[in-house]
């Protein structure tokens, strides 16, 4: 059986809920890594954001430079 720290990322890099979304694309990207976890002020877990985040919530010029940033080797 394959478990989850078979496959997990264990240098996992996070966000803060105050970070803009061009410092989480660059972390994404930086990483290769399709989501980060987002922290609050007293560093507590609170939410995810994805790829798909980034793309659905921003303005269609930036996504194609943040997916373009993503996407690159």
């Amino acid at each position: 059986m394959t478990r989850v720290r078979d496959l997990m990322s264990p240098d996992v890099q996070v966000v803060a809920e105050t970070d803009s979304l061009t410092a989480a694309a660059r972390l994404v990207r930086a990483h290769d890594v399709g989501s980060l976890p987002v922290c609050g002020q007293d560093g507590r877990l609170v939410g995810v954001l994805s790829q798909a985040d980034l793309a659905r919530h921003d303005d269609a010029a930036h996504v194609g430079v943040v997916v373009g940033e993503i996407s690159e080797p």
